[in-house]
């Protein structure tokens, strides 16, 4: 059936369609439908508001212990992050939001699940690789503010090649947790600041041919607050 103006108001007035169902009916752009509305004098109806999502479950203690590790099995971890993972400050593509993360990626499935095991519950997930024929890539992801300090502060005295981004993304945790804990949900100009600190960090350990290699606390550079050259 044509859409003219009649059926148009027997469909939005009448039947109490929407814009985006006598869209699809007729296979046509919901703008296109509401400037035939508009063409035929029909007085649109006042937008519903949406209903706000409700928020992520915010985790403000770890969900797992790493207190009771061997000194072995904290080495373990520690170098295995430092030679198999990755930690850092993400940010979203539209610039609203940072996330700490701390990821550890290999293909050898009992190793995996060994250090899967360390945290209890934490699920291992696997996606596979780019090229066909090659082995599945296992991954251990942290991304609540409360696990990814947990977890550093347990294995920062064992850190060496990803020490210095650990001290920032420490900095950065405490100081997001901090505000998750008087219920201020927006990131701050102090996280910013740390998130800067972190891509200025690692754009020097990248175009440096040999990154310096921090072995002790005392070695450590304050990167919020000192030269950053």
């Amino acid at each position: 059936m044509a859409l003219t103006d009649q059926w148009l108001r027997q469909l939005y007035e009448v039947e109490r369609r929407s814009v985006s169902d006598i869209a699809r009916m007729y296979r046509l752009k919901p703008q296109s439908v509401s400037r035939y509305l508009q063409v035929a004098g029909v007085r649109g109806r006042p937008a519903i508001p949406a209903q706000r999502q409700p928020r992520k479950h915010v985790y403000l203690v770890p969900r797992f212990s790493l207190a009771c590790l061997s000194d072995t099995d904290k080495g373990y971890l520690a170098g295995f992050i430092d030679g198999e993972g990755s930690v850092g400050i993400t940010s979203r593509r539209t610039g609203d939001g940072l996330t700490p993360a701390v990821c550890i990626a290999n293909t050898h499935l009992p190793t995996m699940n060994f250090l899967s095991g360390l945290f209890g519950h934490v699920v291992l997930r696997s996606t596979v690789q780019a090229k066909p024929g090659t082995k599945l890539l296992y991954r251990l992801e942290f991304k609540a503010v409360a696990d990814v300090l947990h977890l550093l502060e347990v294995i920062y005295p064992c850190l060496i090649t990803k020490r210095r981004e650990a001290d920032v993304v420490m900095r950065f945790c405490r100081v997001r947790l901090s505000r998750l804990r008087a219920g201020q949900v927006r990131v701050s100009l102090d996280e910013w600041a740390l998130y800067q600190d972190f891509v200025v960090l690692k754009a020097m350990l990248k175009g440096s041919s040999q990154p310096e290699i921090v072995r002790s606390s005392t070695d450590a550079p304050n990167i919020v607050e000192g030269d950053s050259a």
